[in-house]
C-alpha cells in the first residue's frame, strides 16, 4: 500500500503494526544471538580461520566460517622506510591497496559547480529507511511536526500557544497531545501518555507552573492571541470538562479515530 493512499487512522494502524514486529524482531534477534555462541562454543572449542565443518549424521554439517577484521593501522604505515620494504622483500603495492574515500565534509563545502563535476565521479544511492519511536526531547519542534503532518492529511490542528521547547499550552483540552498543558482557570493541567489529565500540584510542581504562567501571558503580560481569541463560552465548557475528571480524566486514542 503506497503512503498517498494511505488515511491518517489506517497511518497509525499500520504504524502501531510496524512497531510491534520492529520489537518483536529485536528480542529474536537478541536471543537468536545467544542460542548462535552457545552453539559455537560447544561445538567448535578450537576452530580456526576459514571454514570450519562438523557431522551432525543424516547428511548435514554445522557449518562456521570463521573470520577476523584486519585493520591497518594507518599511522603505523605511514613510518615504515623504503629501506624497511627492500629489505623484508615486501610487495608494498599489491599488500596495501589504497582506494579514493570521499571526505563528505569536504563535499559538503564545494559549490554547486564543483558537486556537479564531481557527482559524475559518484555511484550516489539512497541509504536504508531509517524509522525509530524515541522519547521527546523537543516539545516545541515535536508539535510542529505533528500540527504539519496533520495539516497534510487532512486532521484538524489543535490551536496551541508556544512558549519554548518543553511547554506547549493548548486551548482546548479535547484536541490536545500528551505532554501538553491545559490551564481551566484555577488549575493546570498535563495530559499523559495514557491520555489521561494530571492535574500539576502547585506545592510539587511551581517551576513548571511558573513557567507555564509566564508562557500563557506571553511578552508584556498579554495572552497569546491563539488563547484571546478563544471564544469563553468554549474555554468554560473545556474547564468544566477537565474539572469533572479529578486529576484523571481518561480520554481514549480510538475516540478520535
Amino acid at each position: 500500500m503506497s503512503a498517498g493512499k494511505l488515511t491518517p487512522e489506517k497511518a497509525y494502524a499500520r504504524l502501531q503494526t510496524w512497531w510491534g514486529l520492529k520489537q518483536g524482531l529485536k528480542d529474536s534477534k537478541q536471543e537468536e544471538h545467544l542460542l548462535r555462541e552457545e552453539a559455537y562454543e560447544y561445538y567448535f572449542p578450537n576452530p580456526h580461520e576459514g571454514v570450519n565443518r562438523l557431522d551432525l549424521g543424516g547428511g548435514f554439517d554445522l557449518k562456521t566460517n570463521v573470520s577476523y577484521i584486519y585493520k591497518v593501522d594507518e599511522a603505523a604505515v605511514e613510518q615504515v622506510t623504503q629501506a624497511q620494504i627492500k629489505k623484508h622483500k615486501l610487495p608494498w603495492d599489491e599488500l596495501f591497496v589504497y582506494k579514493p574515500v570521499l571526505d563528505k565534509k569536504v563535499y559538503n563545502n564545494l559549490t554547486a559547480e564543483q558537486q556537479k563535476f564531481v557527482d559524475a565521479l559518484l555511484d550516489i544511492k539512497p541509504g536504508a529507511v531509517n524509522l525509530d519511536i524515541v522519547p521527546a526531547a523537543d516539545r516545541e519542534g515535536q508539535a510542529a511536526h505533528v500540527a504539519a503532518a496533520q495539516q497534510a492529511s487532512g486532521v484538524p490542528q489543535p490551536p496551541v500557544s508556544h512558549s519554548g521547547p518543553h511547554l506547549v499550552i493548548v486551548v482546548d483540552p479535547q484536541q490536545a497531545q500528551p505532554g501538553q498543558y491545559f490551564n481551566d482557570g484555577q488549575h493546570w493541567w498535563k495530559l499523559s501518555p495514557q491520555y489521561e489529565w494530571q492535574w500539576l500540584d502547585p506545592r510539587a510542581s511551581d517551576d513548571v507552573i511558573a513557567a507555564l504562567v509566564a508562557a500563557a501571558t506571553g511578552p508584556g503580560g498579554h495572552r497569546h492571541e491563539e488563547e484571546e481569541a478563544a471564544p469563553r463560552k468554549r474555554r468554560g465548557t473545556a474547564a468544566k470538562k477537565v474539572a469533572a475528571t479529578k486529576k484523571t480524566a481518561t480520554r481514549k486514542r480510538g475516540a478520535e479515530a
